[in-house]
């Protein structure tokens, strides 16, 4: 409590020495006075409050860390200004801090209406491993925002289990933007690598292809491809028949980035029968 009372008296370099000791000693009395430190004076004595806050540790850090960031955004909307370093120590304390006041600011962030708060959400619970948050993700993955829905897609991916391959394709299903079906495609991909390629995600994206866009064909057998499997196979190679361009061009990259020789016969089959160049290329590559 000395130490804090001190503290609006000192020399700002003092300042920075007593700052640190008080985060070290992990004492909560101190936390009102790195408040006002956080908010106040050179930025290299705002940084050092912010971590001593964060190493502290306590619920009610969690607290203040929330309103430095809120306090941090209102004044630099776009998150580039002089001040960013401070809001970055401030959530990379929040996301260290354990207990369920941190989950609850992550959760409170991902299901904000504002993009720039979601962002910090989607980021929070990826670092806190929260798997509660995946169901806030998966509605993040379908915001206005491409910039939301490529991070939401991103840490689904990371998190997800082959729970989450159903909402996955019901996004596919509704969209045909190029970079939500590449982020939708790598979702399913880390997904199903991860699970060992369950049978039923593997089941459910083979049932897609057949109301699927050409776009979306393409998306899921760049998932297929990754995947390999017997089952897969059949699909990818029937496939082949598919007089759409874009469809026929995803099933040639399917095939020869097949994880198993599996699919060598089909790639001999298009050394010998592609005309096209970039084709040939690939397979010779696969």
């Amino acid at each position: 409590e000395i130490l804090a009372e001190q503290l609006p008296q000192l020399w700002p370099d003092n300042k920075i020495v007593v700052i640190q000791a008080l985060g070290s000693r992990g004492d909560m009395q101190a936390l009102p006075a790195l408040y006002l430190q956080a908010n106040q004076g050179p930025k290299p004595n705002r940084l050092a409050a912010v971590r001593a806050i964060a190493a502290i540790g306590h619920p009610l850090s969690v607290k203040i860390l929330v309103e430095v960031v809120g306090d941090l955004m209102a004044l630099d909307p776009s998150g580039t200004g002089p001040d960013r370093e401070i809001a970055t120590a401030a959530l990379e304390g929040i996301a260290g801090i354990p207990g369920r006041e941190a989950d609850a600011a992550a959760l409170d962030f991902l299901n904000s209406p504002k993009s720039d708060r979601r962002l910090i959400g989607i980021d929070l619970v990826g670092r806190r491993r929260m798997v509660v948050g995946l169901s806030g993700l998966i509605t993040a993955a379908t915001a206005a925002d491409p910039k939301v829905r490529a991070a939401a897609l991103q840490r689904v991916g990371k998190l997800g289990a082959s729970a989450e391959v159903s909402a996955l394709i019901d996004i596919l299903r509704r969209t045909n933007e190029p970079q939500d079906l590449e982020s939708l495609a790598a979702a399913l991909t880390d997904i199903c690598l991860r699970a060992g390629g369950p049978i039923s995600a593997t089941t459910q994206i083979i049932d897609a292809l057949a109301a699927a866009t050409p776009a979306q064909k393409a998306a899921l057998l760049s998932v297929l491809g990754t995947l390999g499997g017997a089952k897969p196979l059949v699909t990818v190679r029937a496939a082949l028949a598919d007089p759409n361009p874009e469809v026929h061009a995803a099933v040639v990259r399917a095939l020869t980035a097949w994880p198993d020789l599996a699919a060598a016969p089909e790639v001999l089959q298009i050394v010998r029968s592609t005309s096209n160049p970039a084709e040939r290329d690939l397979a010779f590559a696969g």
